[in-house]
């Protein structure tokens, strides 16, 4: 029998949502680490596939080509609940996208059919102002009829024991330690602070273009480079701010880096910028990605928010207030100042902070705990 079943809406070969199936992958890696059994159910350009161990099994093409958004067609929902139901696994892990009519008439299907544990995982919560009223209000109609065919919620939060009356367990975000993240770092006279990011506003890099700003206009003599990399939303409204506050010779704009690149970007960088406007999605708690990865290279950073997996528990990071405020430069300045100078090997603990608490595997051997120790409970409950 299959350990777990892998269940994403999101294109497996989609450049535009490369960091959700790193992360997704990430996770598979380290259950098979952890000697976990793994398939991963998904689309490509081609179709509803079967991936493992980065082979693709087609199961179902794309009659005309169409985007990835139509799996919801009823033709798909039976591939995938039949797919599912072959395949057995003793547990469904799905990737939340949003409740709606197919994704409950795909998790009414499989509940009858499976013994298996059902778990979801909602990759950000709550996640109301990140959808548009149309799409808020048919989510919030069938998000009600989760707890009839879900046994667990996966959240990367700890601020919630359940949710749609489905009890939860905390994930959190990882990385995969599994991929070189040694760069040889350049030597600079000047201070390099570098996001990386599907730019957003709630990302919320204007506070620290806008804090720059109020640096340079005091004449403080350390020079200070930010370098943007990626695209996404907010990055003309980015460019367009840094003109017009005649930042263009002290802020970079890179666009989307990959590979050698953006090996090269991560050795320039003195320091990581984390999200800074997590409170414009009304969160005041968020566990990202990319201050992971920030880790992963051995480098300190600052973020805004609390994390539960950083905030008063790693002294590499500096933490900003979570709303609009201008990012204050010189608390940069000093911050960095004062761990260069009083810990030298500083690269070299921030690495092994993220080996034991970072990593997919860690993440996910805490997670397989928590829910083994419910699994024979669930299953003879369903089998009386």
């Amino acid at each position: 029998m299959l350990d777990l079943l892998y269940l994403s809406f999101v294109g497996i070969d989609d450049k535009n949502y490369k960091g959700v199936n790193n992360k997704i992958l990430g996770q598979l890696d380290a259950l098979e680490s952890l000697s976990y059994s793994t398939k991963l159910l998904t689309f490509n350009k081609n179709g509803l596939i079967i991936y493992e161990k980065e082979s693709q099994k087609l199961i179902k093409p794309y009659r005309i080509k169409r985007m990835l958004k139509n799996y919801r067609r009823i033709g798909f929902v039976k591939e995938i609940v039949s797919e599912i139901v072959s395949q057995n696994p003793r547990i469904l892990y799905i990737r939340y996208n949003l409740s709606e009519p197919f994704f409950i008439s795909i998790l009414k299907s499989v509940r009858s059919k499976i013994n298996g544990i059902i778990v979801v995982e909602i990759p950000s919560y709550p996640y109301e102002l990140e959808l548009n009223p149309i799409k808020r209000k048919i989510d919030s109609i069938f998000s009600k009829n989760l707890n009839k065919y879900v046994d667990y919620l996966a959240l990367t939060t700890k601020k919630y024991d359940s949710i749609f009356g489905v009890n939860a367990i905390y994930i959190g975000n990882g990385i995969s330690m599994n991929k070189s993240f040694e760069v040889n770092n350049k030597k600079t006279n000047k201070l390099i602070l570098s996001g990386v990011a599907l730019i957003s506003n709630w990302h919320g890099y204007d506070r620290i273009i806008r804090g720059l700003r109020s640096y340079y206009d005091s004449n403080n003599s350390v020079e200070i480079e930010v370098r943007i990399i990626g695209l996404g939303p907010e990055y003309h409204n980015l460019i367009r701010l840094v003109e017009r506050m005649n930042l263009t010779n002290h802020v970079k704009f890179l666009g989307i880096c990959e590979g050698d690149k953006l090996l090269d970007e991560y050795a320039k960088m003195n320091m990581g910028i984390g999200a800074l406007g997590i409170y414009r999605k009304g969160l005041d708690e968020a566990v990202t990605l990319k201050i992971r990865e920030y880790c992963a290279f051995g480098l300190p950073f600052i973020y805004a928010g609390n994390d539960p997996d950083i905030t008063g528990k790693f002294e590499y990071a500096l933490q900003f207030p979570n709303d609009n405020s201008d990012i204050d430069i010189n608390k940069i300045v000093e911050f960095y100042d004062k761990i260069s100078s009083s810990t030298p090997d500083y690269k070299e603990k921030i690495k092994e902070f993220a080996y034991e608490n970072l990593s997919w595997e860690s993440k996910m051997k805490d997670f397989l705990l928590k829910l083994d120790s419910y699994r024979d409970k669930i299953i003879e409950d369903k089998e009386r």
